[in-house]
Order: structure tokens, then C-alpha cells, then sequence
């Protein structure tokens, strides 16, 4: 058997319903300058360009360096060995394609 209670104690009416607030998702922007800047350079690679052996030589994921040919830009310590892997076949030096990427990088950063 329960036991009673004093009916006085209940609220009058319900509670106001509250705001449900869904967490968003924090849009990554894209640059479209480093999506021309790096399709430029896969295009000079030529057909022989394999997106898993690039994504391996630079050290990430092969999903992720999709994402740079998409225009999501790169974190500052890829920007080197991006530079290194594409410098043989663009007839240009490393610290020419490094200079290109990290003033790109910065300009989208500034914006």
C-alpha cells in the first residue's frame, strides 16, 4: 500500500516548455584560391598522379588530402611536403611552391 501525500504540494500547472538548442556544427570554410593553386599542380603532375601515393608521401589520410583538392586548406606543417611532392614536376623549386601555398594560406586566413 502507498502511502499518502499532501495533494497541496503538486504544482498548479505544468512547467514552461524551454528552447532546445542544437549543437551546430562549426562550418570549416573553404579557399577557393587553394583549390585552383592545387588542382593547378596535380594538373602539371600529369595522368600519372595517384591520390594515395600523395596523401602517403605527405603523411595524412587519403580522405583528407581529398579534401585539399576540394579547397579545405591544409594545416601549416603540410604545406612543405605538399610543396616537396609537387616541386619535380612543375619545373619550379621547392621554396618557390612553398612561398605559393603559404601566401595563399595566409591571404584565406586574413579574410
Amino acid at each position: 500500500m502507498r502511502r499518502q501525500f499532501k495533494k497541496s504540494l503538486l504544482p498548479k500547472e505544468a512547467p514552461k516548455k524551454g528552447k532546445y538548442y542544437t549543437q551546430r556544427k562549426s562550418k570549416e570554410r573553404k579557399s577557393s584560391m587553394l583549390r585552383i593553386l592545387l588542382c593547378d599542380w596535380r594538373r602539371q603532375y600529369g595522368e600519372d598522379f595517384e591520390l594515395e601515393d600523395f596523401a602517403k608521401a605527405i603523411g595524412v589520410h587519403k580522405g583528407t588530402a581529398k579534401r585539399y583538392f576540394y579547397g579545405y586548406p591544409p594545416h601549416k606543417d603540410y604545406h612543405w611536403p605538399i610543396a616537396r611532392y609537387f616541386a619535380p614536376y612543375t619545373n619550379c623549386t621547392e621554396e618557390i611552391l612553398f612561398e605559393d601555398i603559404r601566401s595563399t594560406y595566409e591571404e584565406f586566413k586574413a579574410s
